[in-house]
């Protein structure tokens, strides 16, 4: 059994509030406490060689207080997750069967005329099954049955095959279903530290459903004498959201509706590796394309590269330089951002027990500021703009590590 805990407490805003100097012009803060305890239970049983038992609980308790000028958030959660499995193994086929409850109890310590006080229970039962058809091919599938006392029963099929073409080839193919119950804790209602959001109708909302779909296949080799190591992966994916959960103005409060049309994600992902004595290179490239109202979803650019390119030699140095990028990208009113390119370099260099290191990260010092203001006036009642590029720019920071 485990115990956790954190407490918080954050004070942001007017740096002139910070500092204890408050005017009518800088009045702005943002104070937040936060209090997190937690438990987690685990018992496991192995009755025999091929059959076992394992029973999981979690109980956590949240307390959050977000207090800004003319405004105040308080509120707490108890949320609860006990799950129960029973396991039989042999020799081509692996069977788990288990059910699960999940609870969440939030009370809001009403300080406008809004309530945003809920209570969800859901239970659930899966069955899931390992199939080795044979020594290069193997399926793994799924299903589970969810119940929830507000958004009714939820059948979600699973299915994913693997296939070893050979020593260099092997691919996985899979597909399925999944729901979200919703919540006011989203993060276009955080960013408005839930002021004038009003609370989800219950008797009137859907929950967000998924479909979705990925492929992907490996290879790996040794290429120009055996002197190169080459692993290659390629995915691709399809994944459609129905009744996605979106925040909207309505006057002078927001409004959660559910989406008219359908969120459409689809895309690939391209990684490779290549390995030449103490030399190590991997890049990335990713493209996503997810639309919903015939535009591109706010902050998800379309395409992202990456490189990394490392020296080691072990026990002795560890060289590394990275860089990444990121397309252009909607803001949520629709205007375009620019693209941008972020650069780090590190190195170490160890003495025995003994490794001293200096990390350079971001040291193009790429950074939102440089491209538009992140905050817009009055002083007194400042509002922020989307976030869609680092904001912390260069960090420099060394150190020793010693070895016992």
């Amino acid at each position: 059994m485990n115990f956790g805990t954190t407490i918080e407490n954050r004070i942001g805003g007017d740096t002139d509030v910070i500092a204890g100097n408050m005017t009518p012009d800088h009045s702005f803060f943002e104070e937040n406490k936060s209090e997190r305890y937690s438990t987690q239970l685990s018992y496991s049983n192995d009755i025999s060689e091929d059959k076992s038992f394992h029973f999981k609980n979690s109980v956590s308790y949240f307390k959050r207080n977000l207090t800004s000028p003319d405004y105040e958030f308080d509120g707490k959660q108890w949320a609860t997750f006990t799950e129960a499995t029973y396991n039989i193994y042999n020799m081509n086929s692996d069977w788990v069967f288990g059910g699960n409850i999940i609870t969440e109890n939030f009370t809001e310590n009403p300080t406008t005329d809004l309530d945003r006080s809920y209570e969800q229970f859901a239970f659930g039962g899966f069955a899931q099954n390992n199939w080795r058809l044979s020594n290069s091919l193997t399926l793994e599938s799924g299903l589970r049955t969810d119940y929830n006392d507000h958004y009714g029963a939820f059948v979600l099929p699973r299915a994913s095959l693997f296939i070893k073409y050979n020593d260099k080839v092997s691919s996985r193919i899979g597909g399925g279903l999944g729901y979200k119950i919703p919540t006011i804790f989203t993060e276009d209602a955080e960013l408005r530290s839930y002021q004038n959001v009003i609370p989800i109708n219950l008797t009137d909302f859907e929950a967000e459903t998924s479909i979705g779909f990925n492929a992907d296949v490996n290879y790996k080799t040794k290429i120009f004498n055996d002197n190169v190591s080459l692993s290659f992966n390629q995915l691709v994916f399809y994944t459609q959201l129905k009744n996605t959960l979106l925040l909207q103005e309505n006057g002078a409060n927001y409004e959660f509706v559910n989406a008219s049309s359908s969120l459409n994600s689809y895309g690939a992902e391209t990684n490779l590796k290549l390995k030449y004595k103490d030399f190590i290179l991997f890049t990335n490239y990713a493209y996503n394309n997810v639309e919903i109202n015939n535009n591109q979803k706010a902050l998800t650019p379309k395409h992202s590269f990456g490189g990394v390119l490392m020296y080691e030699v072990h026990d002795k140095w560890r060289i590394g330089y990275e860089a990444y990028y990121k397309s252009s990208q909607l803001r949520n009113n629709l205007t375009k951002t620019p693209d941008y390119w972020t650069m780090g370099f590190m190195v170490m260099r160890t003495f025995g027990k003994i490794s001293l290191y200096a990390n350079f990260e971001n040291f193009t010092d790429t950074k939102q500021q440089n491209y538009q203001d992140m905050i817009e006036a009055p002083h007194n009642d400042p509002s922020f703009t989307d976030i869609w590029a680092p904001t912390d720019g260069f960090i420099f920071n060394a150190g020793i590590l010693v070895k016992l």
